[in-house]
């Protein structure tokens, strides 16, 4: 079964799934297996011009941080932050709590 939307495309077929995020013409895919991402990766290569950067470290300005032992993703969003403040001038001011 196959499920989308315009910019997400899932397939599922028993225990095997197949997850392919894309924006414009950058995307990433998860799948069950590395056997079933190499599989889509030899099919897609049939049809469109690809480039394989292996895993995915960013996406859309998102960092990805996998522990594959740990069987974790990380998301964040860090790096952006660090950018907008360099780019205002903010770079070299100083972290403070706030009571909570």
């Amino acid at each position: 079964m196959i499920y989308s939307d315009r910019s997400f495309l899932v397939y599922r077929n028993g225990d095997d799934f197949i997850m392919l995020p894309f924006h414009v013409n950058d995307g990433t895919l998860g799948a069950s297996s590395d056997e079933l991402a190499m599989d889509l990766i030899g099919h897609l290569t049939q049809h469109f011009k690809l480039q394989n950067l292996g895993p995915t470290t960013f996406l859309l300005i998102i960092a990805v941080l996998q522990d594959f032992v740990a069987g974790c993703v990380e998301l964040s969003r860090c790096q952006y932050v660090l950018d907008v403040l360099e780019r205002f001038g903010f770079s070299s001011c100083s972290p403070v709590v706030t009571p909570g």
